[in-house]
C-alpha cells in the first residue's frame, strides 16, 4: 500500500513539472507608437520566440522580461511584422 502511494506521488510530481511552461528572456526589439496614449512593445527571445504587448505611453516598455519559450521557424522579419501591423491599423 505504501509503495503504491509513492508511485502515485511520483507520477503526479512529474506531471506537474511537465505542465510548467519553459521560459526564456525576451528583450525589447521595437517600440511603435499606436496613439497619443498607447505604445506597442515588440519582444524577441530565444529561437525566434516573439511576443508583443500594448502599454501606456507614459509607462513605456520593459527592456526585458521572462516570457514563455515558443520557438518559431524563421519567417517574416521584425520589419515585415511591424509593417503588416501598421497596414492593418490604417
Amino acid at each position: 500500500m505504501i509503495k503504491m502511494s509513492y508511485v502515485l506521488a511520483y507520477i503526479l510530481a512529474s506531471q506537474a513539472i511537465a505542465a510548467e511552461p519553459k521560459m526564456t528572456t525576451c528583450r525589447l526589439a521595437a517600440m511603435e507608437k499606436l496613439s497619443t496614449t498607447e505604445v506597442l512593445c515588440f519582444y524577441i527571445g530565444a529561437q525566434n520566440t516573439e511576443e508583443s504587448h500594448v502599454s501606456g505611453l507614459t509607462v513605456g516598455c520593459m527592456r526585458q522580461y521572462q516570457c514563455e519559450y515558443n520557438p518559431k521557424p524563421p519567417g517574416m522579419s521584425l520589419k515585415d511584422t511591424l509593417n503588416s501591423i501598421k497596414e492593418a491599423m490604417q
